[in-house]
């Protein structure tokens, strides 16, 4: 590089460094000062390039020009008529003539610069997404912009914005079930579009979406799935009704491991790690009974989203899933309903305007079982004999209200209440009458647990481009059981009375409050950001026990209480990197105060997806969760012994790394994907061998042990999504184990629920306009159990010989497989008052007898066997709905 060469770099650089400095105090060229203007110069050649001209006017003048090369591109070789020139007088000339012109910036810098530059002219097109008919906004639009062939996905509130480089705009907005509309406008300016969708009640539904749209900002492979509207109460109805939860577990990778077993395993996590938020407030126990049920009427859901991972940053506090349900706004045209009879229960639901302004809304639904009352005949002429009888009575129920007021298209208030509960009831009474001799034996025991949550969202869209979110709620979790025995003897003058009751609490109340921001930055790139913080106050459990008998000494234990404030803050940024590569990237930070210790984590989330041609799809992410509150149970039955503790001093909280991989092919009405994770738990917990909640030992941290969790697996999946026959099949191929040092010999584990292989399938068929025919399908590999290893005989003081039973290795037996399939037929029909729908059905058609534990027993020639004991057999359904 010659010095020359230098010299000309240096000043160009320093050129720079004073126009960004000194930029407040430029002046335009009509303000040019006249010391300037008129100072001269020569120049001593008649043909050079301009940066040569430059440069000697530079040299004997002071003055400075910054300029783009692009700028004078155009500028090849000049020829010059004169050589004396006064300042002002070249720039005309050569600059202005030429359409570019100059600033002056003091004391002695040139800016050059294009005159009139044409620039892209760009607009901001948003807007919200709503039903034609009811005004409920829709959740998980597509806006598909055609001459771009690029688009984007209405969020939960509806709302979507993207920014339009040229003023033609062509558009086509789709949604399951109803008729895709095409908008061709011209823009001068921002625009405001809201746009109102017409249900197609000829479509065939599409049931699942996977967010596998190749136009979409949004997007992680297979590992997001969202069920949409009324597509719902299509999939999989058992006892007449749909149900979320039942539906979330014909996904892969997603599992219920059989009856009597609530709440979803999601890729070898156990059902506390997963998310569960009912229009953005989090709930513990999210079924009923038997996980026949989940809390959530159907009938009130608008748009559910299950998250496998990678995991958004907003989300926190859970390892496994996040599984968000937002339930409608109520209709803003007329008031309407629908009232549901069925075997298992009944449901009614009331929604529409307020007022004559139509701008409140609002929506309420009741759900109750009446398994009670049908037992309850039973349950009395049985108890009015004297012989033994082992009787249950159960019921559970939901109510759910919604009010949204609307202050004008911008800005709205929406308050939320849920209430639920579940009791089980469990008689066992014997009594005996003659003359020598008199019992009465009475064995009552009673198991209650239900949610509350009560939540208030204000929610305003400030720009074209953001969207600003505040939230506050409350909600608490109480589980209770009780036992009573009592046992009356009278023999001649002589009664004999033996008694003890028993009964257990547990309580959680949570107080929390959090902002959210969305922020739609450039044409492709936009941002969220937020912060929450909750107070959690966990009551572990209250034990009270009353007895006369000598070897139960009345007592009364409290398990130390704790609470815990959990705040957060997060950012995730989506860019959209050339055509066919998005990238997300953000954090979750946390910290968890807890008496005198806190915790503090760093949650780091990743994901890419590479559009590899229109159809196939590649994309890899990783996300780090955790999780301060942990879940202990030692039950295997539907009825729940729920014990939650916070972390503590002594108790860290547990953590998630993933890892995911997925490859995923779409074509017209058929999607095909596969998709690889891999997760390593830390801090997970368990009981001790031997050990209980029932055991009245207030130092519950005495009790449990602290080790790891790994889950690798992989899933496929084929959907299709259109015409008279839909549906979808599924496939999990993992491996879930745990590892605890003081427990099975410190080696690992099988997981309680581990399922090797597990498939799921459901298929609809419309056989005409007003009949459908469904069947799901579920085949799964026996999950792990522990079992004797050696039974011996031994002495006790009220019996001469007593079976012990020393366990093998844990969980080191398999249950046999499970199978199962579901025939379910609808006949809907438009009535008088409305739409009217009739449904036949039969659970375990095949009245296949699936485990539900085994035990060890004896057979009829006193040989020692192993006996499986199975809960439900096939079991039919009726149901009537009317639409009102």
């Amino acid at each position: 590089m010659t010095i020359k060469v230098k010299h000309q770099i240096i000043h160009r650089l320093f050129a720079i460094v004073f126009f960004l400095f000194l930029s407040f105090t430029y002046l335009n060229a009509a303000n040019l000062p006249d010391s300037i203007a008129q100072k001269s110069f020569i120049l001593h050649t008649k043909k050079a390039s301009i940066e040569k001209v430059l440069d000697e006017i530079s040299n004997q003048t002071g003055l400075m020009f910054s300029y783009r090369i692009s700028t004078l591109s155009d500028f090849n070789r000049f020829s010059f008529s004169k050589k004396s020139f006064t300042f002002e007088s070249f720039l005309q000339q050569v600059f202005v003539s030429n359409g570019i012109t100059y600033t002056f910036i003091a004391p002695n810098v040139i800016v050059l610069k294009p005159q009139n530059a044409p620039s892209p002219k760009s607009f901001v097109v948003s807007g919200v997404i709503t039903d034609s008919i009811s005004g409920e906004r829709l959740v998980g639009a597509n806006i598909f912009l055609v001459l771009e062939k690029r688009g984007i996905i209405s969020n939960n509130e509806g709302f979507y914005s993207f920014i339009q480089k040229s003023d033609s705009l062509l558009i086509q907005v789709s949604y399951v079930g109803f008729v895709t509309k095409t908008i061709e406008l011209k823009l001068g300016s921002n625009l405001r579009l809201d746009i109102t969708l017409n249900q197609n009640m000829l479509l065939s539904p599409v049931i699942v979406s996977n967010n596998n749209e190749n136009t979409s900002m949004n997007q992680d492979g297979g590992n997001t799935i969202t069920l949409k509207g009324k597509q719902i109460t299509e999939i999989s109805p058992l006892f007449g009704e749909a149900d979320v939860f039942r539906t979330l577990q014909l996904l892969p990778g997603v599992q219920s491991v059989g009856e009597g077993t609530p709440g979803l395993y999601v890729r070898g996590g156990s059902p506390d790690q997963n998310l569960v938020l009912l229009d953005g407030v989090q709930l513990y126990n999210p079924v009923h009974i038997f996980g026949f049920y989940s809390i959530f009427n159907p009938g009130i859901v608008s748009n559910v989203t299950l998250s496998k991972g990678p995991f958004a940053a907003k989300h926190g506090g859970r390892l496994s899933s996040v599984i968000d349900i937002v339930t409608k706004d109520g209709s803003n045209q007329k008031i309407k309903g629908e009232a549901m009879l069925g075997i298992m229960g009944s449901r009614l639901l009331i929604e529409g305007p307020i007022g004559k302004s139509k701008k409140t809304t609002f929506l309420a639904s009741a759900r109750r079982s009446h398994i009670d009352f049908l037992l309850s005949p039973f349950v009395d002429a049985t108890l009015s004999t004297q012989n033994a009888g082992f009787l249950s009575a159960y019921y559970f129920y939901d109510l759910n209200a919604k009010v949204v007021h609307r202050f004008n298209k911008n800005s709205k208030l929406i308050l939320n209440f849920y209430n639920g509960q579940d009791k089980v009831s469990l008689n066992n009474t014997f009594k005996l009458d003659n003359p020598q001799r008199q019992i009465q034996e009475k064995d009552f025991q009673n198991f209650t647990w239900g949610n509350t949550a009560v939540s208030a969202k204000w929610q305003q869209i400030i720009s074209a481009k953001s969207i600003l979110r505040v939230s506050s709620w409350y909600s608490s979790y109480n589980f209770g059981n009780g036992s009573e025995y009592s046992f009356l003897e009278t023999v001649g003058s002589n009664t004999t009375l033996n008694f003890f009751d028993y009964e257990f609490k547990s309580n959680i109340q949570d107080i929390g409050s959090r902002v959210d921001l969305d922020y739609f930055v450039f044409k492709k790139w936009a941002i969220n950001i937020g912060a929450h913080t909750i107070n959690h106050s966990f009551q572990p459990g209250v034990t009270t026990l009353t007895s006369n008998l000598p070897n139960l000494e009345p007592e009364k234990t409290v398990n130390k209480s704790n609470n815990g404030l959990e705040s957060a803050f997060y950012f995730d940024n989506q860019f959209k990197m050339g055509r066919n590569t998005v990238l997300n990237v953000g954090a979750h930070f946390s910290v968890f105060s807890v008496e005198n210790t806190n915790y503090f984590s760093f949650q780091p989330r990743f994901s890419l997806v590479r559009y590899l041609t229109k159809k196939l799809t590649l994309s890899a992410g990783y996300s780090k969760m955790q999780q301060f509150m942990h879940l202990l149970t030692n039950s295997t039955i539907g009825i729940p012994s729920d014990l939650w503790i916070l972390s503590s001093e002594n108790i860290a909280p547990q953590t998630n790394n993933q890892w995911n991989l997925s490859l995923h092919y779409k074509k017209k009405s058929f999607v095909a994907g596969i998709d690889a994770f891999s997760k390593r738990m830390e801090n997970v917990l368990e009981y001790r061998d031997g050990a209980n909640y029932l055991k009245t030992n207030s130092n519950w941290e005495e009790k449990i042990v602290s080790g790891i969790g790994n889950s690798n697996g992989i899933e496929f999946y084929v959907e299709k999504t259109w015409g008279r026959f839909t549906g979808w099949a599924g496939y999990c191929l993992s491996k879930s184990t745990r590892q605890f040092e003081e427990i099975n010999n410190g080696e690992p584990f099988l997981f309680r629920y581990d399922r090797r292989h597990d498939v799921s399938s459901t298929a609809s068929y419309n056989i005409n306009k007003h009949s459908v025919i469904s069947i799901n399908y579920v085949f799964a590999t026996g999950t792990p159990i522990t079992l004797p290893e050696q039974i011996y005989s031994g002495i006790s003081s009220t019996q001469p010989v007593v079976d012990i039973y020393l366990p093998g290795k844990r969980n080191d037996f398999i249950m046999p497989n499970y199978h199962r399939m579901d025939i379910n037929y609808s006949h809907h029909k438009v009535n008088n008052w409305g739409k009217r729908v009739w449904s036949f059905g039969f659970y375990n058609a095949s009245n296949r007898q699936n485990p539900f534990f085994i035990t060890p027993a004896f057979n009829d020639e006193g040989q020692r066997i192993l006996r499986q004991v199975t809960l439900f057999p096939i079991i039919p359904s009726i149901s009537y709905k009317q639409e009102f």
